[in-house]
């Protein structure tokens, strides 16, 4: 057992950093709101409809999430898939960590208003909720994805291998 020992390679992983509880707020500067809590930092942009711009998970800032310029939205409605892009942004509105954000389509179709509800609060998460309307007058069938990270890449693929010996790698 000891010689196995000796060829395994030892690996010093470092403490879990604690961060500060801090407060969790939003901010909308120019159409990108910036929403807060001790954990996420993410960076949403509502100046050419919705879309998110970054992402910053506070254990690791280092690590750089990557996802697709579209990311954030997604609707499935008759046949066509929209972004967030094919939305525009009417109405931005912020209650203490909360903000809704009133989106309509560019087009007439579909005719389908949504509200955005993002909240941050002290705890580990952000909580997305989405509102639909239906401002036509025939039903309106749609399958709506939000949050939606699209392509979403954690790291570089160096820092993202597992080993299990005997077993597989796994690349995540």
């Amino acid at each position: 057992l000891a010689e196995i020992d000796k060829q395994l390679l030892h690996l010093e992983v470092p403490p879990v950093q604690r961060l500060s509880a801090g407060t969790p707020s939003v901010k909308e500067e120019n159409g990108l709101v910036t929403m807060k809590n001790a954990f996420y930092e993410i960076v949403f942009d509502c100046r050419d409809g919705f879309a998110i711009r970054s992402a910053v998970n506070r254990f690791s800032p280092e690590t750089r999430l990557r996802f697709a310029p579209n990311s954030g939205l997604e609707v499935i409605s008759e046949d066509r898939k929209l972004s967030g892009k094919d939305f525009k942004t009417e109405k931005i509105s912020i209650s203490e960590t909360t903000v809704q954000i009133r989106l309509v389509p560019k087009t007439s179709e579909p005719s389908l208003a949504l509200t955005l509800i993002l909240k941050a609060d002290d705890g580990p998460q952000i909580t997305a909720l989405v509102r639909a309307e239906n401002t036509g007058k025939k039903r309106l069938g749609a399958d709506i994805r939000f949050p939606c990270f699209k392509e979403l890449t954690i790291g570089s693929l160096q820092d993202t291998w597992s080993l299990f010996p005997q077993y597989r790698n796994l690349l995540t």
